[in-house]
């Protein structure tokens, strides 16, 4: 008796191991076929990538470099004896007469570049999309002083220079990048009709550093 139970239970077993594929089996087979499939091109094309994210870390500097080598060779377009040119790769020409400075100059005295240095504390906030460049006012007038990248061109940003308690504005500027660690800033005043334009140096770091030539200031609201 034992025996024929053991026979008929292998009979079954053998009988279910050689079950004919349905097509719910094959249709989940395939699907799994697939998967697999993509998996492997995403990890290729991932690799892909990496592979051509770090030629353009290798490259990035040399491109910096030949950039401002073009910038230097090309025309500014502009009067060079009685303009100047800001706007980066929306070229402004600006009138040398709006620009003013007051200086000591003695004919009997080597030739210098004079101008004030002043260091203030500052923090840039690394947003994606939206990086700030931010300076609490360091005077009693409570200025400050922002510019805002928008996240995919690090050359230029829009800046403004604020109260800082009501964070309204009271002039407006564009910062244009135009040495691998200089910038020159034009700054229109929004006070009055008559535009106020100065230039600026800014060198990145941590404190940051403003060196501003000796020119007028603008007119406070």
């Amino acid at each position: 008796m034992r025996g024929a139970l053991i026979f008929l239970c292998l009979t079954l077993w053998a009988t279910a191991e050689a079950r004919p594929q349905t097509a719910d089996d094959a249709h989940f087979e395939g699907q799994k076929a697939r998967l697999e499939s993509l998996k492997q091109k995403l990890s290729d094309l991932k690799h892909e990538l990496d592979e051509r994210l770090k030629r353009v870390h290798m490259v990035d500097d040399e491109m910096d470099l030949m950039e401002q080598a073009i910038i230097q060779a090309e025309s500014t377009g502009c009067k060079d004896n009685m303009e100047f040119q800001c706007g980066g790769h929306h070229p402004k020409c600006i009138s040398r007469l709006l620009v003013t400075a007051t200086i000591d100059f003695d004919p009997h005295a080597p030739n210098y570049d004079p101008a004030t240095s002043l260091h203030v504390q500052g923090h840039m906030d690394l947003m994606v999309g939206d990086n700030r460049l931010y300076f609490s006012s360091h005077e009693k007038s409570g200025l400050a002083f922002e510019c805002t990248f928008d996240g995919i061109d690090d050359h230029h940003c829009h800046g403004r220079v604020i109260h800082e308690s009501s964070q309204l504005p009271c002039a407006y500027f564009t910062l244009h990048r135009v040495g691998k660690f200089g910038s020159t800033v034009l700054l229109h005043s929004a006070m009055g009709k008559t535009p106020m334009v100065r230039t600026m140096n800014t060198r990145r770091g941590s404190p940051y550093t403003r060196s501003l030539p000796t020119t007028t200031r603008p007119r406070h609201q």
